[in-house]
């Protein structure tokens, strides 16, 4: 699979799990490096998921085709600022949660929600090797199976998960516990060169509540700690010819393309079809990784550059697209009005971008 699926929303009522933070995260370090009884019953059950991981290879999932019309409050992607760290190196987490007429949610309070963060290790992940970076409808992927001493919650400052450094050397350090938790899953030798050369995965999740604390939306993102250097980047913010005319978010506002040039807002008329093509040139920005084959050897991985696009109406041709194909066909909607258009840049190995652009549909 090509390593980032895209994922949005899951609606469900039920509230986040409980406990004090300070007692969750505390917890956490020490199971982390010493280990539970139940803790590791849970991960030895996780081993059998290792077999799966370690067989992935780097093809287009159909699961990455998801649906581009918003049509409901969604969650478009999340973003790890930098997505790859050292061990006791901090990072933050954003999310870009839409509401259903496609306004990007910025002041949370104001919108009546309110973010839950944690962070956790999941023994099927150790190897990191789907490069799967963040999922849709399924909160068994992030941490809501992951027991609590496994688990911590995260600080949030406006809006952004805070990842601490003391979190990250934890989470590296949890490679000898998870280890002994494997037993013969993998060999220990080469869980220590996962370590050292792949990075241990550190899964995030953000639960969306509204002010009753239900649960709106869930996703989640892994990134990945390791001491090698260099470590993964984002891509660049966005650029793009729409309609043969470039945008760009690399000035000013880096989640929200406008017209290079300065000049008028963008304009379509309604039924027309658009070409959106991203900006060529990729390698510049696509990097090089350490995977593990399904022997177990450490080998080099490439990134590569894939499009997703959305909308409050009209029609996508293709959805998603990945280079060298990464044009894609909007028709616009034959209603007039404002019609927000959003692009998401991933590179299947954790990097992500953004931006929006203000589209104005006139007859």
């Amino acid at each position: 699979m090509n390593g980032d699926r895209s994922g949005v929303v899951r609606r469900d009522a039920r509230r986040s799990s409980g406990g004090a933070r300070g007692a969750r995260a505390g917890a956490l370090g020490a199971s982390w490096r010493h280990g539970t009884s139940s803790s590791l019953s849970w991960a030895r059950r996780c081993a059998a998921g290792l077999a799966a991981l370690l067989s992935l290879s780097a093809c287009e999932s159909p699961q990455l085709r998801r649906r581009s019309i918003i049509d409901t409050d969604r969650v478009l992607a999340v973003r790890v600022e930098p997505p790859e760290v050292a061990p006791g190196q901090g990072a933050r987490a954003k999310v870009l949660f839409v509401r259903a007429d496609g306004r990007t949610v910025v002041d949370w309070a104001t919108e009546g929600l309110r973010l839950r963060w944690r962070a956790c290790v999941r023994a099927e992940q150790v190897p990191g090797l789907s490069g799967i970076q963040y999922a849709p409808e399924s909160p068994s992927e992030g941490c809501d199976a992951v027991p609590d001493a496994l688990r911590a919650d995260l600080d949030v400052h406006e809006g952004e998960a805070v990842v601490s450094g003391e979190l990250t050397a934890r989470a590296h350090a949890a490679i000898e516990w998870l280890g002994a938790a494997l037993g013969d899953a993998l060999p220990r030798e080469v869980l220590r060169a996962i370590a050292q050369d792949v990075g241990v995965p550190l899964v995030l999740d953000v639960a969306i509540e509204d002010e009753e604390g239900r649960r709106v939306a869930l996703a989640f993102k892994r990134m990945m700690v390791s001491p090698r250097v260099p470590r993964g980047t984002n891509p660049p913010p966005p650029r793009l010819a729409f309609d043969g005319r470039w945008l760009s978010a690399r000035r000013g506002d880096p989640h929200l393309c406008t017209p290079e040039d300065g000049s008028e807002p963008v304009r379509v008329e309604s039924g027309t079809e658009v070409i959106v093509a991203p900006e060529p040139g990729e390698e510049a920005w696509l990097e090089m990784f350490p995977v593990v084959d399904v022997a177990g050897r450490i080998v080099t991985g490439r990134e590569n550059a894939y499009y997703s696009f959305f909308s409050t109406a009209g029609r996508f041709e293709a959805e998603l697209t990945r280079a060298p194909a990464r044009e894609e066909r909007w028709t616009a909607p034959a209603e007039p009005g404002p019609r927000p258009l959003y692009v998401v840049v991933r590179d299947g190995h954790g990097g992500t971008s953004w931006c929006r652009i203000d589209v104005e549909v006139v007859r």
